[in-house]
C-alpha cells in the first residue's frame, strides 16, 4: 500500500522515522547477538554442568540418607 505525501516536509519526517526504526532494529540485533554469544560461551556451559552435577549429587545423597 503506497502512502501519498502532500509536501516535502512529510517525506522528510517519514524518512527520519524510518531511519530511527532501522537504527533501533540494528541495536536490537546487536543485543541479541551479544546475548547469544554469552549463552554459548564455555563458562556458561561449565557452570550449567557443575550445577547439574551438584543437583544430582545432592539428590543421590538425600536418597541414601532416606534409606
Amino acid at each position: 500500500m503506497k502512502k501519498s505525501y502532500s509536501n516535502q516536509k512529510e517525506i522528510t519526517k517519514e524518512l527520519r522515522k524510518l531511519k530511527l526504526q532501522r537504527k533501533i532494529a540494528f541495536e536490537e540485533i546487536k543485543l541479541i547477538k551479544h546475548e547469544f554469544k554469552e549463552d554459548i560461551s564455555i563458562n556458561n556451559w561449565i557452570t550449567t554442568v557443575i550445577k547439574t552435577i551438584t543437583r544430582i549429587g545432592i539428590y543421590n545423597l538425600a536418597k541414601k540418607l532416606v534409606r
